[in-house]
């Protein structure tokens, strides 16, 4: 976070962008966007302090069915720590964090039991109506609590493990999300007036220690 304030960066939220691409709304000569997935404790307990204490801004997407727990629901499994509802109130109140989908129950992994499909994406064989049906409800479910929690209506989708297709795609944009997210490595263009620049967004990782952030950011830009 240093390192992005001090090469002249400037966090902005995702809904920001929407604004922005919406003509609503400006951007800072040089916009970064900060995301965490998953919804996890410490990003209450580490990283929303040294947000606050450094006036900038960060998105989490978060897995429903987790919030709040730390053992998988209907296992009793235990998981990583994953921060409430009210905690996620007082990083949104404060203006330092803003919540997404991260899907409610279709985050699926190995170690907490049989994985069933590739991310949200549509078995093959399988009815196509249900799909639909399948992919639509578990949007609904977590907005819904996103709503009913934080008073606000989510347009942001945060694909598991990145996994998109076409179909995917076009499902989420009828049920009204705005932006969709990968784990793609690079820099996005975002163009005022175009929509589309908000689909499949590009990420840089910063999941090993000792990164050099403000380069990895140059780097992605010249390619």
């Amino acid at each position: 976070m240093e390192d992005l304030k001090e090469a002249g960066y400037e966090t902005v939220f995702l809904d920001d962008l929407i604004s922005f691409v919406d003509g609503k709304g400006t951007l800072p000569e040089k916009p970064v966007v900060v995301t965490f997935d998953d919804g996890y404790e410490s990003n209450y307990i580490y990283a929303y302090p040294v947000l606050k204490e450094m006036g900038m801004k960060a998105d989490i997407s978060v897995i429903g069915y987790t919030v709040g727990r730390d053992t998988m629901p209907g296992t009793g499994q235990p998981i990583t720590p994953h921060f409430t509802w009210a905690q996620a109130k007082e990083m949104y109140e404060a203006g330092v964090v803003r919540i997404h989908s991260h899907t409610y129950q279709l985050h699926q992994h190995k170690s907490t039991g049989d994985v069933t499909r590739k991310g949200v994406l549509k078995n093959p064989g399988e009815d196509f109506a249900a799909y639909v049906d399948l992919l639509r409800g578990d949007a609904n479910q977590l907005n819904r609590m996103i709503t009913d929690n934080l008073r606000y209506i989510n347009k942001v989708y945060t694909y598991p493990y990145g996994l998109n297709d076409k179909l995917t795609e076009s499902l989420l944009d009828n049920m009204g999300f705005r932006i969709t997210i990968t784990i793609d490595p690079g820099v996005n263009v975002i163009e005022a007036g175009n929509s589309d620049s908000l689909k499949l967004l590009k990420r840089i990782s910063c999941d090993k220690n000792g990164l050099d952030i403000v380069e990895l950011i140059r780097e992605q830009s010249l390619l």
